[in-house]
């Protein structure tokens, strides 16, 4: 049983439905071949679900369900080339189904495109192209989640359902608590790149960006701390304050405001530090030290309190971090892999002065509006949400 099963209950189960799947809502069904087509097309999608045969609804991680989906074969039966070729034509048509959503279809084009020119110019690493960077590894990021989706309902194993489960009931607990605030510090950001712009950009980086020169023949250490709240560009500044909304969205429902205030603030001086030591030329400006000194918290904390977190938490924690590493060795050349380095392990370190009591202290205070309006429980029909660099 996974530690958030606590708070949550699904709902009952209305005598007038026949076949019901619940994703984001819920889709009701009169015949069992609307409701395999449904399952064929969406199963990784589904959260809950039910049959005519049923007395309640049922979590997609519990055994039967991968029983109920058209055209996988059972790995109890064994091997033949007839399952393996249904099984393939089931991923190609699966696969073809998400590039029909034109978002899909356009980052694998982009990326596509992206690897061809970096082949023909024989250039993998030190690549110059932010852009191009940020969304190769988006795609392979896109790539990671729908491989290990149809590998949970293709193998069937138990220990794989039993993690899609606490997989659904920690997302449902995200989606049903309220953090107030997580736009606070992505808005100060952007208003203070609004100002970079208005006092003039090349002159807020020559004053105030970390100017690794200036900072130890004039002793200019503010430097320190005020190139973490200037960027380069406005795509620098879009995708900082989008990973910051994000993280800090994430830390606070497990720590408080202190906590998120501390980590940023130590792990931005941690990643200034480590760029002044590591890498002595040049200048540099970003959040992004800091930004990954919450992500390196997060993932520590996960490590730490496995007990609490499902597992997909904490193996999609550490897939992250090595798609960051990749992103920073794509781009080493315009990217300060020191600052980021440094602010991780800032983070990363100050997550191991978390106490356990602390954590589940948080976690019972955001769930007990939910608790006394529910009779001790969350209700399960809120939408499932989904959790979450260039110095």
């Amino acid at each position: 049983m996974s530690y958030f099963s606590r708070y949550i209950r699904l709902p009952e189960r209305p005598e007038a439905i026949q076949y019901a799947a619940f994703t984001t809502e819920l889709h009701t069904f009169e015949s069992d071949e609307d409701f395999q087509t449904f399952l064929l097309n969406q199963a990784e999608k589904v959260i809950y679900y039910t049959t005519p045969g049923d007395q309640r609804f049922h979590w997609a991680g519990e055994a039967p369900f991968s029983h109920l989906i058209p055209s996988l074969p059972n790995h109890q039966e064994g091997i033949t080339i007839r399952r393996l070729s249904t099984t393939l034509f089931w991923l190609i048509k699966r696969l073809v189904k998400e590039l029909s959503n034109p978002i899909h279809f356009l980052v694998l084009g982009f990326t596509i495109f992206t690897i061809s020119q970096w082949w023909d110019d024989g250039q993998f690493l030190g690549v110059q192209d932010l852009s191009s960077i940020i969304f190769f590894v988006i795609a392979l990021r896109f790539l990671y989640n729908w491989i290990r989706q149809q590998s949970i309902l293709l193998t069937h194993r138990g220990s794989a359902l039993h993690n899609l489960k606490a997989y659904h009931q920690f997302h449902i607990w995200m989606g049903t608590t309220r953090i107030t605030g997580i736009y606070i510090m992505p808005i100060i950001l952007v208003a203070l790149y609004v100002s970079q712009l208005i006092y003039g950009f090349e002159a807020s980086v020559q004053d105030y960006g970390l100017v690794k020169s200036a900072v130890r023949e004039q002793n200019e250490y503010f430097r320190l701390f005020t190139s973490t709240l200037l960027h380069g560009s406005i795509l620098h500044i879009f995708f900082n304050a989008s990973a910051l909304m994000a993280l800090s969205g994430l830390m606070l429902r497990f720590v408080s405001w202190a906590w998120v205030f501390g980590t940023y603030l130590l792990s931005a001086l941690a990643g200034s530090l480590a760029s002044l030591w590591l890498l002595p030329e040049g200048t540099s400006v970003g959040a992004s030290g800091a930004i990954l000194g919450i992500f390196g918290f997060v993932v520590v904390l996960g490590l730490r309190f496995r007990h609490i977190f499902p597992f997909s938490f904490t193996l999609n924690s550490l897939f992250d971090v090595a798609f960051i590493a990749m992103y920073g060795l794509l781009g080493s050349t315009i990217i300060d892999n020191a600052a980021h380095a440094g602010g991780f392990l800032m983070g990363a370190l100050l997550a191991l002065a978390v106490r356990e009591s602390t954590l589940i202290q948080r976690i019972d205070v955001l769930s007990q509006p939910f608790r006394d309006s529910q009779g001790g429980t969350l209700q399960a029909e809120a939408q499932a949400s989904q959790p979450a660099g260039n110095t």
